[in-house]
This record gives structure tokens, sequence and C-alpha cells, in this order.
């Protein structure tokens, strides 16, 4: 059964109060919620410190239910993004019944320390696919999937972005399910945020020893223009829209849909 979710992940903290997020996502249609990060281990433990005091008892109360996505965090931030998942895991293992994960090392703890039956996804940070919009020609050819080979047995899903219209999917063992992005490309990441020293004071810009993150990814986003592409960055991340349809020889057993327009762009 194809089934369509909310990914929320990186723009989740944007509105900053339980009370929009409960009347949004029941009028939404959607059962299933994806929250967390992709690319911050700053932002992934700051969404669950500020949403799951209410959202979380609304999201058991309605049955829905919760992806978390874990990124692959920095060293400073490794042991307090262990210790969110796994408290968050504890608290509410009724409504989060699945992670993504972004790479082998938290795969690795994450399997090791949850509960039997929680649901593994190799997260989109791990498929290692061409993805720049700038040249037209790689998207009109057939991308074919890359699986890791030391994935099989350790994950049910994997995820991917419509990086090109037409997506091989052959090197995918049967029983692994594929999740798709849409309509925003995830193109790139990076270790240092462009908006991190947007709050602090002059004296105090650029510099790695200033002990706290004041939250400017969550207060702006900016476009670049280029090669005919608009491209979006908030965040760690620089994200740019795919309109045409994708086709897969194999079916996607699930659609996450990135509401970006609706969520930031159409707030600003």
């Amino acid at each position: 059964m194809q089934e369509t979710t909310l990914n929320l992940c990186d723009i989740a903290v944007y509105a900053d109060a339980d009370e929009y997020y409960i009347r949004y996502l029941s009028g939404s249609g959607y059962a299933r919620f994806y929250l967390g990060s992709y690319f911050c281990g700053k932002y992934f433990c700051k969404t669950f410190g500020k949403l799951s005091g209410k959202l979380f008892p609304f999201f058991s109360a309605w049955n829905y239910k919760v992806t978390m996505v874990i990124p692959s965090p920095m060293e400073e931030d490794l042991e307090r993004v262990k210790y969110v998942a796994l408290d968050m895991l504890s608290l509410y293992g009724d409504v989060i019944d699945e992670v993504v994960i972004n790479d082998f090392a938290m795969l690795n703890f994450i399997k090791a320390h949850a509960a039997p039956g929680l649901k593994l996804i190799a997260g989109r940070l791990m498929s290692k696919n061409f993805r720049d919009s700038r040249y037209p020609e790689y998207g009109r050819k057939a991308l074919r999937l890359f699986f890791p080979a030391v994935l099989t047995g350790m994950v049910d899903a994997i995820e991917c972005d419509c990086a090109a219209s037409e997506l091989d999917a052959s090197d995918l063992p049967d029983n692994i399910s594929l999740h798709l992005h849409y309509p925003y490309i995830y193109h790139t990441c990076g270790q240092n945020c462009e908006f991190a020293s947007m709050m602090r004071p002059d004296e105090l810009k650029f510099q790695r020893t200033f002990p706290m993150c004041m939250n400017g990814c969550m207060r702006a986003y900016y476009k670049t223009f280029t090669c005919g592409k608009e491209f979006i960055h908030l965040g760690k991340a620089v994200y740019s829209k795919q309109t045409a349809p994708v086709r897969s020889g194999r079916r996607f057993e699930r659609y996450i849909y990135f509401p970006l327009d609706e969520w930031i762009i159409g707030q600003q």
C-alpha cells in the first residue's frame, strides 16, 4: 500500500507554538509525520525539546505516528543526540515506531539500544547519488540508486530524492521498501551553518568557541539563482524544486512530502 507522509524536519520549529502545530496537523490529512533533522544535531535536539510537551500527547491521542529522523551529528553534539533519541523512544515508543538513520555508526547504536520491532530506515544522506539540478542532462537520464551492501539485513527501507525523471532501483533487494522525497531535492549539506552567526554580536561572529546556538536558521532562508535554477538555502542544506514526474521500475511504497512552500516561504 502506498502512503503519503509529511516531512517537517529542519523546518519544524519555525512556528514555535504547539497550538499552531495541533491546528495545522489535525487538518492536514496525514497520519505520519517526520520530525528531527537530516542535517544538524543541534536542530534535532531543539525540535524534540520544543515540541514534545503538548504535541506528542496529541499524536498519541489521535493515533498519529512519528518517524524520528536522526542526522549525522558533529562530535560536539553526539552524546546529546544519542541521549535525546533514546529518551524520546523510551517516553513515546507508542508514537515513534520508525527511525531514519543517516550514518552507519548511528545505525549500529540505535540497533543495539532500541526496543525490538522498531523499523529502521536508511536516510537520504545514505543514498550517494548524483543530485545537481545545474546539469539538466543528468536529470533526463535514468538515475541508478545505490544500495550499500553493508545495509543488507540492517534496514527495512531506503530513502531517495526526486533527482531525475527516472530512477533505476534494480539494485535494491526485494525486501527493501523505497521511499521518495518530493517535491524538493536536497543537493548538498555541510557541517557549517550559514546562519549560525546571524544573531550574534559582531565580535562573536564565526567563533566556534561561542557556546550557544542562537537558532539563526529558524529565522531566515535565502534564494540563489544559477544555471536557470532557483536554489533554497535553509539551515545547513541547499534545496531545489523538482516539478517533473518521477518514474521508477520499482514501486514507491511511500512519498515524503516536504511543505517548504506553505510552511516557510509562504509565511515570510
